[in-house]
């Protein structure tokens, strides 16, 4: 009997001892494979943050030469409508100037020619005036509506 439980005994350490030693030899495994992992999924991650940070960049830059370009639109469009109003200006001040020079047109000359002047300015500024902010918008509206007010308190 002693020699069945020596026997069964034997064999319980047996497996008791490659139990222990598979699963140390399993978890040790499973580590290493997590470790990998995580390693992946760190480099992964930052493989994911530097592609979002080069659309970034590239976004940043497309939206800034767009603004550079909007600016030199803006720019340009500014210079065409100060053109044409400081002409209706100087039409103006010729028409309303109290004494007239030898050689100037007559008046009814000078009207129309200011009346054309301030009406292609209004022109100019009604198809252009989506290239302004509101407030330069409005700002210069009131202005042309002063200049057309001060025409037809002489015109009339």
């Amino acid at each position: 009997m002693e020699s069945v439980w020596i026997a069964l005994g034997g064999n319980a350490a047996f497996l008791l001892v490659a139990a222990f030693l598979g699963r140390k030899v399993i978890t040790h495994w499973l580590d290493r494979d997590l470790e990998t992992f995580k390693q992946a999924l760190v480099d992964a991650r930052a493989l994911e943050i530097e592609k979002t940070r080069g659309a970034l960049q590239i976004a940043t830059n497309e939206h800034s030469i767009l603004l550079s370009k909007l600016q030199e639109r803006r720019a340009d469009v500014i210079g065409e409508i100060y053109d044409h109003i400081a002409s209706g200006i100087e039409a103006l001040e010729s028409y309303v100037r109290p004494l007239q020079l030898i050689g100037e047109a007559n008046r009814e000359a000078k009207a129309s020619l200011a009346r054309g002047a301030l009406v292609a300015s209004l022109h100019v500024f009604d198809r252009k005036q989506i290239w302004l902010t509101a407030e330069c918008a409005e700002l210069v509206g009131q202005f042309m509506e002063e200049l057309r007010q001060t025409f037809n308190h002489y015109d009339i």
